[in-house]
């Protein structure tokens, strides 16, 4: 063998450069001597060499590699610098195959990562060292139980590990699936996604130091995140990608994805690596908001036709709808968009084709301002109040000078959804929304109604044979909106005249005005040009409310004449506040104070008196 006196048999997983050393060690040779003895045989003589009949399977692709290297600085095998697992060799003390690959970071037997030196005194290790499994610096033997010094490698470089060491071993075939390529083709594949992963921009790859332990490790790491969950983690290796190139800048895909584009299309061309343009293409599909051309001859020309993103121009004219309309919903923030300037300063905007496709059939039945108004039976100018309050939306927005407005059927819908009374036998008094007018003519009013039908505080029924969409046919009850519109106008007003706080509190104005003297209703004296007005808060309106009461409340309670009772009061100690007998507080009305002792003679009869 070789010429040499002592043989040996390889171990299973023993490199065949771990297996030359041991030879030079059993002939007492240095390494060198027998690699010699090695690269000078002939091809066939070291194929008759019988120590290649029962040979690891690894050992014929590290037969070409020793033999001719190959001039790559990334090639699948390097057995120029050299890695170990310190707690390998406590065992069996020969170097594993799968510690010369490039890639190889991680021990599969021990999930540590491997070193590249000396542990004692951090000199690196050489090939004589491969000999006898010891430092040629420090003489000290390279296997190390100590585990406090070693590091665990990762989830995904374990991972990454076994799978490089089931392919090195030959489990795989043709099959064009990130698990199944061959080793060869799966070492492309990662070199190139752990490279772009790690943001490292030469395109053919040759890298100083490209065989190094720490490159290793990090493009192994890169590369595992990026092919362990696929596709996935190849999508988001594609989105960081994008992110870190600035995408929307260009809106090219060459610029956007630098030189993976390039190893995509050009380095990764054959045939098993169709799964990974596949999977390029589906984040294309999914994720690429500028535009596609045909000229672009990589990507498949289905691609490009079911793409979405498109000019509004396009999209409008595919969907049957105005093309302002779109530009309007873009700026709404209604439909997806993106803008494209051209080197010419033209800024083109384009829409989500799929987005818009799914509201075709609501885009082409809009309605405009005037159909609006026939639908829902009421003036153009009821609809455009209710714009201003934001019950009606208009698709689009609000539009520009010479531009129509857009209403949906479904904004309609939501305006007009409310719960219907059903009619009722007893005659009463009853109006439609459109005499409305007759009561008020202001438009905060009219949408303060609306409002309160939506929040179910006024009843509303529909003549006969008329749509819920057609609200200009809505009934009210005549008792029913008096008393909204007496209670609409006393919570928007702050201030009140003594005239309006009168009709609130149900008195004459001569009681209104006596009870402001008597100082029992406040006011606040304000100059209305040369005259002097009395105003009244509300909340002291309020206050006087739930302080005092009328001799013709209590009477009701009591069931007897205002005549008769102030005698039942006064013979029970209780004395009016305001009375027609009391000259220093008089007042036409008797008014009474709540007082507790008040309360307290009506809890004595059952009877309650409202605060």
């Amino acid at each position: 063998m070789l010429g040499l006196i002592c043989s040996s048999s390889p171990h299973r997983d023993e490199s065949l450069l771990s297996f030359l050393c041991r030879l030079a060690n059993l002939n007492s040779l240095d390494a060198s001597e027998v690699l010699n003895l090695f690269w000078g045989a002939s091809d066939d003589v070291v194929k008759a060499s019988a120590f290649l009949k029962n040979s690891p399977k690894s050992w014929h692709r590290e037969l070409q590699e020793l033999r001719v290297p190959v001039t790559r600085s990334a090639r699948l095998l390097n057995f120029r610098k050299h890695k170990y697992c310190p707690l390998c060799l406590t065992g069996m003390k020969y170097w594993r195959s799968e510690w010369h690959l490039m890639l190889g970071s991680v021990c599969v037997e021990h999930q540590i990562h491997l070193l590249d030196q000396c542990v004692h005194c951090r000199a690196k290790v050489s090939l004589n060292s491969i000999t006898n499994c010891s430092c040629m610096q420090c003489n000290q033997s390279l296997a190390f139980e100590g585990l406090n010094n070693l590091t665990k490698g990762s989830a995904d470089e374990i991972w990454f590990a076994k799978l490089l060491r089931r392919k090195l071993n030959g489990f795989s075939d043709s099959s064009s699936s990130i698990w199944e390529l061959k080793l060869d083709d799966f070492h492309e594949v990662a070199l190139r996604f752990g490279f772009r992963a790690a943001q490292i921009e030469h395109g053919g790859l040759y890298l100083k130091n490209a065989g190094s332990l720490s490159l290793a490790a990090m493009v192994s790491r890169y590369a595992a995140a990026a092919m362990r969950s696929w596709p996935d983690g190849f999508h988001e290796l594609l989105k960081q990608i994008m992110l870190k190139r600035k995408a929307k800048e260009h809106w090219k895909i060459s610029h956007a994805f630098g030189p993976i584009y390039r190893d995509i299309y050009i380095e990764l061309a054959d045939p098993q690596f169709d799964f990974v343009r596949r999977a390029f293409e589906q984040f294309i599909h999914e994720n690429w908001s500028g535009p596609l051309a045909f000229r672009n001859k990589n990507l498949d020309v289905g691609v490009i036709q079911n793409h979405r993103w498109a000019p509004v121009s396009d999209v409008a004219r595919k969907v049957g709808v105005d093309p302002s309309l779109l530009i309007r919903m873009a700026d709404a923030g209604e439909i997806p968009s993106n803008s494209l300037s051209h080197a010419s300063g033209r800024v083109e905007r384009l829409v989500d084709r799929l987005h818009v496709e799914q509201m075709a059939k609501s885009l082409i039945n809009l309605q405009t301002l005037n159909q609006v108004s026939e639908t829902l039976a009421i003036s153009e100018l009821r609809v455009r109040q209710l714009i201003k309050a934001g019950l009606l939306v208009a698709v689009g927005g609000t539009p520009k000078s010479g531009e129509c407005w857009w209403f949906s059927f479904d904004s309609l819908a939501q305006l007009t959804a409310v719960q219907i009374k059903p009619e009722e036998n007893e005659s009463k008094e009853l109006f439609s929304l459109k005499s409305f007018t007759q009561f008020v003519g202001n438009s905060q009013e009219f949408v303060s109604l609306i409002r309160a039908v939506h929040a179910q505080q006024i009843h509303v029924s529909t003549i006969a044979g008329a749509s819920v969409l057609e609200m200009g046919f809505w009934q009210f009850e005549r008792e029913e909106i008096d008393l909204w519109i007496k209670q609409h106008r006393l919570n928007a007003k702050n201030e009140l005249s003594v005239i309006e706080a009168a009709s609130i509190l149900g008195v004459k104005q001569e009681v209104a005005y006596a009870l402001v003297r008597l100082g029992l209703l406040r006011c606040e004296t304000k100059l209305v040009g040369r005259r002097a007005t009395q105003w009244i808060s509300l909340s002291e309106l309020k206050r006087f409310q739930k302080h005092y009461c009328f001799g013709s409340e209590l009477a009701q309670i009591f069931q007897t004449s205002p005549r008769h009772l102030p005698s039942i009061l006064m013979a029970e100690g209780i004395f009016p506040a305001a009375a027609p007998t009391l000259p220093d507080a008089y007042c036409r009305q008797y008014v009474w104070q709540r007082s507790a002792k008040l309360k307290l003679f009506l809890a004595m009869k059952k009877i309650s008196i409202r605060v």
